[in-house]
């Protein structure tokens, strides 16, 4: 049950809606009575008017508002990254839904307008009716759609929608891909050695794999069940003409080599569809764009910061065998499998790489780190994690000390980050089932722990 507190938060952020909504709705009324009274003549013209008026409109809306969204869009595009345009247009399907509206309502007026009506009453009074229907659809195009057309652009496009939106894509795709891992220790990770002696099938397109067609697949394996299969490139992959896309044991004829090439779509786009990495990649895209002199937006980059923080939480304790892998392995289909250390490489190793003398930066990334670790299971990616951070070289390898930033504030954040991180980790060992795994994180969190907590005491006494 909403409280007051709710009630009066919520009509704060809405009451300039509800009023837009009753100012429409009592003008709606005087309308409708108004041409209650009208003889069919006059209906009929004014029904003419104001839908004339109405495909006026529609045509001025649709020329300068779609000018300004792909003004909007390009400089979206050229700030954040090129796929804004395409994942406004072809992947929001409510954007899609009112922009074939619009087309629309620019058909219904301008058919209806051209209508000259010279029949009988019974006829008369039905294009009468579809003139009402037209001007009520027309009507209520303008005063309701258009508003929240314009407002969820502006929403659409901007840079918090955008990252939160492929969060929330990325995170969707892993939750159908991967299951959780429940067991206290993880499994060996398996490898999809590909043994000497096996024949390729190669691609005659080039692009990027988009989808695998494991159940049209599996169903060509079952003609051969003493056949091996390797599958090679993961989706979202770029794939090179003549480049092998899977291999098999025994040789295949030309027929069944381009029935298994059918299994493979190849398209000029990637999407999310079985694809973490593009959800990923935009991220860091946006990020490295943001931290970039040009566009100077640290902001952004640390909210993708935060997001690939959030889809590495998502993916780190799940089983690194996804759903479809598991199902094809007793069909003889060895695919090679998208893995956590993947995915954390991808995520930062860039960000850091553009983003190693800013200070924001670097302690964004470290705090999302050790909320990761703090949730970490198993001891393999609690190794990669740490081993992740050891590669940042925050250390001065003559000093021993975080000091390669330009001011002792600076370095004292990073210090303090880093002691939360190595705490975290610490944490992190006792609680797992796999110390002997970890003997050289716990080793390395040893020696560093009494480091970072006096240089940290010796920058608080600089600060003072």
């Amino acid at each position: 049950m909403l409280d007051m507190y709710t009630l009066r938060k919520e009509w704060q952020r809405y009451w300039v809606i509800c009023l837009y909504v009753s100012i429409v709705a009592v003008i709606s009324i005087l309308i409708a009575l108004s041409l209650q009274h009208l003889p069919d003549t006059q209906l009929n013209a004014s029904l003419d008017g104001f839908i004339g008026f109405a495909g006026n409109a529609f045509i001025a809306i649709l020329t300068t508002t779609f000018s300004a969204i792909l003004v909007a869009l390009t400089l979206g595009s050229a700030q954040f990254s090129p796929r804004i345009i395409r994942a406004f247009f072809r992947e929001d399907k409510a954007n899609q839904a009112l922009f074939y509206i619009f087309l629309i309502g620019v058909a219904l007026t301008s058919t209806t307008n051209s209508l000259d009506i010279h029949f009988g009453t019974w006829m008369y009074r039905s294009c009468s009716i579809y003139k009402i229907l037209v001007a009520f659809f027309s009507y209520s195009l303008l005063t309701i759609i258009f508003p929240y057309f314009v407002f969820r652009i502006i929403n659409s496009i901007n840079a918090a929608s955008i990252t939160k939106r492929i969060c929330s894509q990325t995170l969707s795709e892993i939750e159908k891909l991967y299951e959780n891992d429940t067991a206290a220790i993880q499994q060996p990770r398996r490898k999809a050695t590909i043994p000497p002696g096996v024949h390729p099938i190669a691609s005659q397109q080039y692009g990027f794999l988009n989808d695998i067609n494991f159940e049209k697949l599996s169903k060509l394996v079952r003609t051969d069940p003493d056949m091996q299969w390797y599958i090679v490139p993961i989706v979202g992959n770029f794939i090179a003409q003549h480049s092998p896309l899977l291999y098999s044991d025994k040789e295949l004829d030309s027929q069944k080599q381009q029935l298994i090439r059918t299994c493979f779509d190849i398209h000029r786009f990637r999407s999310y569809n079985q694809d973490i990495n593009f959800g990923v990649r935009q991220l860091v895209d946006i990020a490295i764009k943001a931290i970039s002199p040009a566009v100077n937006d640290p902001t952004t980059a640390l909210n993708c910061i935060n997001y690939l923080g959030e889809i590495l939480k998502g993916f780190v304790n799940r089983k690194e065998v996804a759903k479809k892998g598991k199902k094809f392995a007793h069909q003889q289909i060895h695919i090679r499998e998208f893995n956590f250390d993947m995915l954390l490489d991808l995520s930062f190793d860039q960000i850091v790489q553009w983003g190693r003398n800013d200070h924001v930066v670097i302690r964004g990334v470290l705090e999302t780190l050790t909320e990761v670790v703090t949730i970490t299971r198993h001891a393999p990616k609690l190794f990669t994690i740490a081993n992740s951070v050891r590669d940042m070289e925050l250390f001065n390898s003559h000093t021993q000390r975080v000091d390669r930033f330009a001011t002792a504030e600076f370095n004292a954040a990073i210090v303090h980050a880093l002691r939360r991180f190595w705490e975290a980790i610490e944490a992190a060992v006792q609680r797992t089932h796999q110390p002997d795994e970890l003997r050289q994180v716990t080793a390395q969190a040893t020696v560093l722990l009494p480091l970072l907590r006096q240089q940290l005491a010796t920058y608080k006494q600089q600060l003072l």
